[in-house]
């Protein structure tokens, strides 16, 4: 990589509801699961996490055959000491 004279411009920007976005509950989720904490304490604390924001279902109350719903997908690879897992998130964001 010749980057010897280049500029470079990062920019951070502050996630105002950051267990709203999926890709960041997912990676708590692998976090709680490498650790070796149960899955069923782990989904808890997703769940509860994600209630605290403007989201409408996480586990219970996602319609998956209304179009016009936002629901926000996400799929996650977890590699652990007992194996490879993959866990699929679904979160319910809105009903226009």
């Amino acid at each position: 990589m010749n980057c010897v004279n280049q500029k470079i411009n990062i920019i951070i920007t502050r996630i105002i509801n950051p267990y709203m976005h999926l890709n960041i509950l997912a990676e708590f989720i692998a976090e709680q699961l490498k650790n070796r904490i149960s899955f069923r304490k782990a989904r808890k604390k997703a769940i509860e996490l994600t209630e605290q924001t403007d989201t409408k279902g996480i586990q219970g109350r996602v319609p998956l055959q209304t179009i016009r719903a936002n629901i926000d997908y996400c799929s996650y690879t977890v590699k652990t000491i007992y194996g490879v897992l993959g866990k699929f998130f679904w979160i319910f964001i809105d009903e226009d």
